[in-house]
């Protein structure tokens, strides 16, 4: 349970990484690893000043797991910038693209926090929030008609199609 702070805040620090990757896989396809190569400098460097500022400023893991969402919010900085020049893809127009997916998680997220509010054994409760997270995120999808979930829907639909003529 000590650790369970610590995880929460690596996973809000991670949710970032979607648009990271995003960023250098779309780089990476243009056949640019030459930029690729300059953001990955850049963001250590600026990981390696950032982490030593803080461990001289307070050495304790509370600002350490913080670090890592500072990191986070840097790396989409620096990998959106190519992508304005190379695809026109605005960082703006990224946040609008991914929105209604981090919303429907920021939602189940909460009503899945909630549900610690019930006095039941742990691991009982563990389950119950895993099962009813799944179906609310899949709830939540279906109702808003989220194109990135109808998108996995269709692919999934696709390859279980191409499957089944196969076998």
């Amino acid at each position: 349970m000590p650790a369970a702070y610590y995880i929460r805040v690596f996973c809000f620090a991670y949710m970032f990484d979607v648009i990271n990757s995003g960023n250098l896989h779309a780089i990476q396809a243009l056949g640019r690893s030459d930029i690729t190569l300059i953001l990955d400098i850049i963001k250590k460097s600026l990981y390696l000043v950032i982490l030593v500022l803080f461990i001289f400023l307070s050495p304790t893991p509370e600002i350490f797991v913080f670090v890592n969402i500072i990191i986070s919010l840097i790396a989409i900085a620096v990998n959106s910038f190519p992508n304005r020049k190379l695809l026109n893809y605005k960082y703006r127009l990224q946040i609008l693209d991914l929105l209604p997916n981090f919303i429907i998680a920021f939602i189940m997220g909460a009503a899945v926090y909630l549900m610690n509010l019930i006095k039941i054994n742990s691991i009982l409760l563990l389950a119950f929030q895993i099962v009813s997270g799944m179906i609310l995120y899949l709830l939540l999808s279906i109702l808003t008609r989220n194109k990135n979930f109808i998108y996995l829907v269709n692919e999934i639909k696709k390859k279980r199609r191409k499957h089944e003529t196969v076998a």
